[in-house]
Order: structure tokens, then sequence, then C-alpha cells
């Protein structure tokens, strides 16, 4: 049964601000470098017993300034108030928690349990857990397209009503699914394949009918491991981050081609598209996050990176507060830890 634990004291969230580096010749002058550390948020008390852990997604919370994060090992929760910088609580007692995202219009977030193939349902004001329901085996990412909650699982997708969270459909893949994106009207799904690579092969993208579920096309790519995906505001790119090789790939949305590859921080497990700038950001846990400038044709170019720790991968961008947040793990003595990234 999910524990919920309330308190400032829980989690002892220290709140620190850390400087940047110090400058060098022909830097970019702190104030108006595109990528800039700020808060620091220690999360002492995750994954204390084991000595190392792993952080999965993010959401966010406009009306209560919460962040929301899936602890996986910890099997919790955790909560922080970005106004405040203070902990709200923890829920905890959840079986590996995953995917994680915000359904605003009813006050919750909605979490993957890959250990026990479940949904919970998480106020987000009392942090209590008010529904679980099962979705399948190894449910992971998790969107809300519509009025429809969609979980990727083990045998592809698992639909829901997103009032009942009563499942309506369950449609199956040719692949296990990774990060997904819809088209901003919701008439297409595109998921990531990853492939082992083999043979020269790499991984794949598979355009969904967001109505029947039919696996209307399949493009594949030159790399393989493409596990985080995000898609531009008009609908008309992919961005696709692979781990073999370590590229960052743009692919037209209409044809299936890719537009744009570049060279990219490895083990990428988060990418986003800055709505303000069409800028594209990429966390790696190779240890650092990327942003990137796409120009008209649609190449890339890397105009700013940003240090963080091995084992960084995840986060979020938050684009009402400019900045994106990235999950450090519990190294050893080494607190896990939420990084702001400013933006400017």
């Amino acid at each position: 049964m999910p524990k919920l634990l309330l308190g400032a004291g829980l989690l002892a969230l220290l709140v620190m601000h850390v400087d940047a580096p110090p400058a060098r010749a022909g830097d970019t002058p702190e104030a108006t470098a595109p990528l800039r550390l700020g808060r620091t948020f220690a999360l002492p008390d995750v994954d204390r017993a084991s000595g190392r852990g792993r952080f999965d997604h993010f959401a966010y919370d406009p009306l209560t300034k919460r962040l929301f994060v899936t602890a996986v090992t910890n099997g919790s929760v955790e909560v922080v108030d970005l106004e405040s910088g203070m902990a709200v609580g923890s829920v905890g007692g959840l079986s590996h928690p995953l995917g994680i995202v915000l359904d605003e219009a009813r006050g919750r977030v909605l979490v993957t349990c890959g250990g026990d193939g479940t949904l919970e349902a998480i106020d987000t004001r009392s942090l209590e857990v008010t529904t679980s329901v099962a979705v399948g085996r190894g449910p992971d990412n998790v969107r809300l397209v519509g009025d429809k909650v969609v979980v990727a699982n083990a045998s592809g997708f698992a639909v829901l009503g997103a009032a009942t969270l009563e499942r309506t459909a369950s449609w199956s893949l040719p692949g296990a699914p990774e990060s997904f994106q819809a088209a901003p009207d919701g008439s297409r799904w595109f998921a990531n394949v990853p492939d082992a690579p083999r043979d020269g092969e790499g991984g794949s993208v598979l355009v969904v009918d967001g109505a029947t579920g039919a696996t209307t096309a399949t493009w594949h790519l030159a790399a393989a491991s493409n596990y985080p995906m995000a898609i531009d505001e008009a609908g008309t790119r992919l961005y696709i981050a692979t781990r073999c090789p370590t590229r960052l790939l743009a692919v037209d949305t209409t044809s299936g081609r890719t537009v744009a590859s570049s060279a990219c921080v490895g083990d990428a497990d988060d990418v986003f598209v800055d709505p303000a700038t069409g800028h594209v950001l990429l966390i790696g846990g190779a240890g650092a996050v990327e942003l990137y400038a796409p120009d008209a044709s649609g190449a890339l170019t890397r105009v700013s990176a940003l240090a963080t720790e091995r084992g960084a991968r995840t986060g979020l961008l938050v684009p009402s507060r400019r900045a994106l947040y990235v999950a450090v793990p519990r190294r050893g003595d080494t607190a896990a830890e939420i990084r702001e990234v400013l933006l400017r």
C-alpha cells in the first residue's frame, strides 16, 4: 500500500545556490549564458539505505508550484515546492515508479509502476493515492492525449479514459515502445522502439493511428538505442537521441526522413523542445545538459553545454519558469539532488 509521509522535516530538503564555474577567457558572461546553474535541491533521504539510486520522470503542477519526481529505486514520488524551495512530502510504497504525467483538470498526477503493472493517481495537494488501476506488464511512459490517458507497456499501449481511468483499448505493437509523442491534433502517435545494434541496423519509430491503434508506418533509423523523443510545437519534427552511436536526430514527421544528425552527449534519456525559442535541450547521463539550435534547413548546431554528473539523465523542462530541472541520483555518501538549470 502506498504510504504518504508529510512534513518539511521528512526529506530535510536543502536548497542552496551553487555558483557557476569561474569564467574563462572567451566564456559567455554568466548573466547572458544560454544555460546556467540556479538552485540545487538536495534529497538526503532518497536511496540513503542502498547508497545508489535512480530517478526517472518528472511532472510540474503550475497551480501548486510543485515538482513531482519518480524515485525509482526508492519506490517513491518526491515532491518539491519550487516557490518556497521546501519539501512538501513523499509518496512511498510504490513499486518501481517510472512515468508520470500531470492531469491538471483533475488536480492529480498519474504514475506508472513497472513493478506491479499499475497506474497510480495521486492528488497534487493532499498527496493521497486516490486510484490504482492495472495497465499491463511493464508500464513506463504515460501521456495525456485529448481525453485519453495513454500508457506504454511491454506489449504496446494501454488506453484509458482520462475522467474514469477505465481501460478502453489495448493496442499491440511490433515491439515495446519507449518514449512516444502525439501529433498536436492527436491523430498520429510516434513511438521509439529501441533495437540493439546488429548487422548495421538501428532502431525504429512506429507511426500509430491515434483512433484505431494501427501501425501505419515504420521508420528505420541509422542509429540504435533510441530512447528519448520530443516533438516540436508545430508537429513537424521529432527529435530523437540514440546511444549506439550517440546522436541527436531530427526526423521529418511527414516523410519519416532523418533531416539532421549531430554528435551529442552519451546516455541521453530526456529531450525537450523549448516552445519560446525552438531550441532542443538534451539531458545525458554521461554528465551534461546540451542546447541545440535548429536552423531553417533542420540542421542542428550545439550552442551551449553545462556539466552535470554521471547518471544524471532525466529531468523536465518547465517553460513558464525558464528552467530545466535535472535529477542527480545518490552515489555513495553524496546525496541525491535536483538541479535547476536556468535558460536565457
